[in-house]
């Protein structure tokens, strides 16, 4: 890619928010660097700020684009932008900027646009490859939806967790289920409903950005907790690098399952898109086309140089 044709260079940042706006970075590189567990770097602090007003990051993929996409011409008389990255942000990106008036092109490195949502067609069906939900809390994207004319095809469902521990399925998630997980002992069940409120009461992410989950609960006596629930699972997440996830992870994972519950706050209510959630990437693709937009797949950016 000549990058100095371009006279302005924009970078669309994977994230849930991204109808909102557009800002330097790439959420897929981010997403998958494992160093990105570490504490205090700025993926975890952009997480934790959008979880404070009521979503996460959403870093999406998808394999539904057409080859066709890369001949679309580019028209009308506004800057000539590059998108770098075919994600849901890098999408929506694009398409707010065609809106604009400005010429839009959108660079992915992958062989289909969409980010981590990508789909692959099982018996002509087509199947996420990771599996995502939407929480009450994620406005953005039901917003999003809507706009596309996909906001009725979002289904909130009644979700259940498990947890196995000790060679046994237990239920988990709900108040009763927690009096019930004997995989605890009593006294770890009550630190257990005792440290997830107190990380509910906490308001402002930035007063615990210097802290690790481990650290944090085992500082505070809740090791029983951490041994038993919290550690086994930032292991099978993180691996050997559980014991540097940031406690502004653990409190964002908390307080968003918390706004997603339903009013008796006995039950959680997550979203998923009838046909999965690449339909929303398709929709996307069709409107930049439209625009005049144009989509350049496997055309990996390996340099940055803006021009005179």
């Amino acid at each position: 890619m000549a990058c100095k044709e371009f006279r302005e260079l924009v970078l669309a940042l994977i994230s849930r928010n991204c109808p909102r706006m557009i800002v330097a970075g790439s959420a897929k590189d981010g997403a998958r660097d494992p160093a990105g567990a570490r504490v205090g770097n700025a993926w975890q602090r952009r997480a934790a700020e959008l979880s404070s007003r009521g979503g996460a990051s959403l870093p999406l993929r998808s394999s539904n684009a057409r080859s066709t996409l890369c001949t679309v011409s580019v028209s009308g008389k506004g800057k000539r932008i590059a998108v770098v990255g075919g994600g849901l942000g890098g999408l929506v990106a694009a398409d707010r900027l065609l809106a604009q008036g400005h010429r839009v092109v959108v660079y992915e490195k992958y062989p289909g646009a969409g980010g981590l949502v990508g789909t692959d067609a099982v018996g002509g069906v087509p199947l996420e490859r990771f599996y995502h939900h939407l929480f009450t809390s994620d406005v953005d994207y039901v917003s999003l939806a809507g706009e596309l004319g996909l906001g009725q095809d979002i289904q909130w469902l009644k979700s259940r967790m498990g947890m196995f521990s000790g060679g046994r399925l237990f239920d988990f998630g709900t108040p009763t289920s927690l009096l019930k997980f004997s995989a605890l002992s009593l006294a770890g069940r009550l630190d257990f409903a005792l440290s997830t409120l107190r990380l509910r009461r906490i308001t402002d992410w930035r007063s615990i950005e210097g802290e690790t989950a481990a650290g944090w609960l085992r500082g505070h006596g809740y090791h029983e907790v951490y041994e038993k629930v919290w550690g086994p699972l930032l292991f099978q997440k993180y691996g050997a690098r559980a014991e540097e996830i940031g406690l502004v992870w653990l409190w964002g994972k908390i307080s968003l399952r918390t706004r997603s519950r339903d009013k008796s706050g006995l039950g959680e209510r997550l979203g998923y898109m009838k046909g999965s959630f690449g339909r929303g990437i398709d929709a996307l693709l069709s409107r930049l086309t439209k625009a005049g937009g144009e989509l350049r797949l496997a055309r990996p950016v390996r340099l940055l140089a803006k021009g005179d």
